[in-house]
């Protein structure tokens, strides 16, 4: 599980109650809500920055889509000239990334200033602009490298279709049991927001 480390840190309002959260590591709490889902398709052009562009993106597809506060990325291709990613089990750095080489560093914080391809991208996105995204990147040799999104640039295209769920909401709020900003689902009542 990772903490997206440029959200604020959450306040009390954001901690999951005793009801929301099963202590029991065993049995993870489930909150499952649905409805109809919308695909939202969008190119992002070349020298876009990747995570506010992807935000944007979601948040046309939430106000388009009635009630949404729920997105998700269904599909992605595309390639980039920079990435950071955040490796399994890194510690959380905020402010700024550690540089490093996937050769040289493991779980950590890795930028790859070269053009790479994007394999797999997948992740949840909320109408408060919260958002835990992981992605696979293919090398010039073909090898491979994923983990927790940090930032990228776009070098030639990121063709996205972003999913939408009507009248479900997405936020992020501390789980004691793990002490990260987990997900949270919540129906999201026509006029409400989660």
């Amino acid at each position: 599980t990772s903490k997206p480390e440029d959200l604020p840190d959450a306040g009390p309002e954001d901690k999951m109650s005793d009801q929301q959260q099963n202590n029991n590591t065993d049995t993870p709490p489930i909150s499952v809500h649905s409805g109809p889902t919308m695909a939202h398709a969008v190119r992002i052009g070349p020298n876009q920055d990747l995570i506010s562009s992807i935000q944007r993106a979601a948040r046309m597809a939430m106000a388009e889509t009635s009630n949404s506060g729920a997105a998700f990325v269904m599909t992605a291709v595309g390639s980039l000239k920079e990435v950071t990613l955040r490796m399994a089990s890194a510690p959380i750095i905020k402010d700024q990334a550690i540089q490093a080489t996937a050769t040289t560093r493991t779980n950590d914080v890795c930028t790859w200033n070269e053009n790479v391809e994007i394999v797999s991208l997948v992740g949840t996105l909320s109408a408060d602009g919260s958002k835990h995204l992981h992605m696979c990147i293919s090398k010039a040799d073909g090898s491979t490298i994923g983990g927790h999104v940090i930032s990228g640039t776009v070098l030639t295209t990121l063709e996205l279709v972003l999913g939408t769920i009507e009248n479900v909401g997405f936020k992020r709020k501390v789980d004691d049991t793990t002490g990260y900003r987990e997900l949270f689902v919540a129906a999201n009542k026509k006029g409400t927001s989660v």
